[in-house]
């Protein structure tokens, strides 16, 4: 079975890569990236075919996809504040681009979409926890072009009986999530600062929560079947100086001790600037296994992704 992997070069799409690696199904692999924020290096050492490209480009996309069974779209422009400052670019890749993923899994025919959308569609709606069938009230550029993701790909669905499923990941951390740029997230920010001694960064006050997800765990979600926004058919600018890399204990920089108390700060853990004090998902679906939440195996996507955890 052919797998397509868009974004498959940033830390999310590269982490799955790394799962499918072991899935035995999966016999190929083609990662579809512009390298605009992934990098190249994420993929070393992995048996697949690399295509540097945009999802933009029909040709690309169209090599890409033939004879494949299933596409994991997770190519986008992320990040709220890219957004707000590059609003036009963030609709392009991220709503436009989906519109591409799905026209050219409709011509490949009988192909699995899973599609990677946010918890900031969520927006001004403050209830929670959060769970699928909430109203959504994006207040950001990003996220309304991550609910357009997720209405284009229902739509496709509807329309023309694509199998699909939209996931709505929340605050992601993990292997090789870059720390060092101007979006960069918080856990990587406060490891970064850390692990080399700096000041944590803090926004606000200190009472901001937010709910994060290990990347591994997030990576199986589009391979065990995680509830998500499914179409059901009837009977009828980047910076990585470091490589994402340099906050990672080594020999001669251990991380600080159990307990310790990190530079400059005291109290709560943080957030990224943002104008919502908690976000906070539905955990009913998930159950906990080696330490983290790993999605309990809902309905199978079938033959693609097959269910993988009993």
């Amino acid at each position: 079975m052919k797998g397509v992997v868009t974004g498959g070069a940033g830390f999310v799409g590269s982490n799955l890569v790394r799962h499918l690696q072991h899935v035995s199904e999966v016999t190929e692999i083609v990662v579809i990236d512009a390298l605009s924020f992934g990098f190249a290096d994420n993929l070393d050492g992995l048996d697949l075919t690399f295509i540097e490209g945009s999802i933009l480009d029909e040709a690309v996309l169209e090599s890409a996809v033939t004879g494949a069974s299933a596409i994991v779209h997770l190519a986008a422009r992320s990040s709220v504040p890219r957004s707000v400052a590059h609003p036009i670019a963030a609709h392009e890749v991220n709503a436009t681009g989906t519109v591409r993923v799905l026209e050219a899994a409709r011509k490949v025919s009988d192909v699995h979409v899973i599609v990677a959308s946010s918890s900031s569609v969520y927006g001004a709606n403050e209830a929670l926890p959060k769970h699928e069938k909430m109203v959504t009230r994006p207040v950001s550029p990003y996220a309304a072009s991550k609910l357009a993701t997720e209405a284009y790909t229902l739509a496709w669905g509807h329309s023309y009986a694509v199998p699909v499923l939209a996931l709505r990941f929340f605050n992601i951390f993990g292997p090789l999530q870059p720390p060092l740029h101007a979006y960069a997230a918080a856990i990587p920010s406060l490891l970064a600062a850390a692990f080399t001694g700096q000041p944590l960064p803090v926004h606000g006050a200190g009472s901001r929560r937010d709910h994060y997800r290990c990347c591994p765990s997030a990576g199986e979600s589009p391979r065990t079947g995680e509830p998500g926004l499914r179409h059901q058919r009837e009977p009828s600018g980047r910076d990585r100086t470091h490589g994402g890399r340099d906050w990672s204990p080594t020999p001669d920089r251990e991380p600080p001790a159990a307990g310790r108390r990190c530079p400059a700060i005291a109290g709560r853990l943080i957030g990224t600037p943002g104008p919502f004090p908690r976000c906070r998902a539905h955990s009913s679906q998930s159950r906990p296994h080696r330490d983290r939440a790993v999605v309990r195996a809902g309905t199978s996507l079938g033959p693609p992704f097959p269910r993988l955890i009993p």
